[in-house]
């Protein structure tokens, strides 16, 4: 990880690019190169990296040296980084508009324009996106930019290059080291469907009504983008202390009764995804039908029976009502959830 920083001189605000060295893993010889991820300001680049911290649950990431990196460790390794960043160069950012690969779609020309314009800087001329990182208001133009043209492919990657690493670093532009220890779970309840290879598990945080939230690592991962995000912006330093904190009390969730009411029912007047129809017909008739065309009353120990609870995972979360109500460990004891309010 390498984070570098640069002042927007008009306002003092600190801004950073964090770029990350990554190799894939099914590719032969493996390359390590550098890509830049993010750029913004302090919290906005914490909230990314907790967020992203979430893809590591599950050994789904791995360092140099083979081994897992967890979420929090993840999180930790950036947090170094931001505290010591190197200087990002205030210069030109430049980037054509076309169907090459660092190009970028020309569907976002317009866009992109109403960002600069709205920012007081110069609309796109021609085919090439130019601006100017002292210009009054750039920074914070570039911080929309790269949000607004996200889902078209507007990556850092495409407007800055490789910042060595290894130039000096500069603690005093940088965000302090801060952990908070023994941070504890609030607000969050999870339950246990036991299965023969892998368990699921039912989650809700605060006063939404329980869904299904997969697997371990899901339900972990879930968590994290869901619940720590806010939680560290709210209270710095806290995202390790809380995701290590809830990997113990996932551990802990109490099993469902195999008895446990579940109606599943199809909303009206929405328009819902057709593999979503599908596997509901296909569990209604799987369960005899039980119910009207719309509605299935059963229960979990009666879906688990016809191999169901596939199906569950699919549906969206408004379709699917547990009632837990009358469950052990509905809600955790005060023990067990205190400190934090998320």
């Amino acid at each position: 990880m390498s984070a570098a920083a640069c002042v927007d001189d008009e306002t003092g605000t600190v801004y950073y690019l964090l770029s990350e060295q990554t190799a894939e893993s099914n590719v032969h010889p493996r390359r390590p190169h550098w890509s830049a991820r993010f750029f913004g300001t302090a919290n906005e680049c914490m909230a990314a990296i907790v967020r992203w911290s979430s893809g590591c649950e599950g050994g789904c990431t791995k360092g140099g040296n083979g081994r897992d990196i967890t979420p929090s460790g993840y999180i930790g390794k950036w947090r170094e980084s931001m505290s010591l960043p190197v200087v990002l160069p205030k210069g030109e950012v430049r980037a054509k508009f076309g169907t090459g690969f660092y190009d970028i779609s020309p569907e976002l020309k317009s866009v992109v324009s109403e960002v600069l314009l709205r920012h007081g800087l110069p609309s796109v001329q021609g085919e090439e996106l130019r601006v100017d990182m002292n210009a009054p208001k750039a920074l914070p133009a570039l911080v929309e930019l790269l949000k607004v043209g996200s889902e078209k492919g507007l990556y850092p990657w495409r407007l800055w290059g490789y910042v060595d690493s290894l130039t000096a670093r500069r603690p005093e532009l940088g965000i302090p080291m801060a952990t908070v220890k023994g941070a504890k779970v609030k607000g969050v309840r999870v339950w246990r469907i036991k299965q023969a290879h892998d368990d699921e598990f039912v989650m809700a945080i605060g006063d939404e009504k329980p869904r299904m939230a997969g697997w371990h690592y899901s339900v972990i991962q879930s968590y994290i983008t869901r619940a720590v995000v806010p939680a560290e912006m709210e209270q710095p330093g806290v995202a390790e202390s809380l995701i290590r904190a809830f990997r113990k009390f996932v551990e802990d969730a109490p099993v469902v009764s195999s008895s446990v009411p579940v109606v599943i029912s199809l909303p009206s007047g929405v328009e819902i995804p057709s593999y979503q129809k599908r596997d509901f017909e296909e569990l209604r008739q799987k369960l005899g039908s039980m119910g009207s065309e719309t509605v299935i009353q059963t229960s979990l120990g009666q879906i688990d029976a016809v191999g169901g609870i596939w199906s569950l995972r699919h549906l969206d979360a408004s379709m699917v009502e547990f009632q837990l109500d009358g469950e052990a460990g509905a809600v955790a004891s005060d023990d067990v959830q205190a400190s934090l309010m998320l």
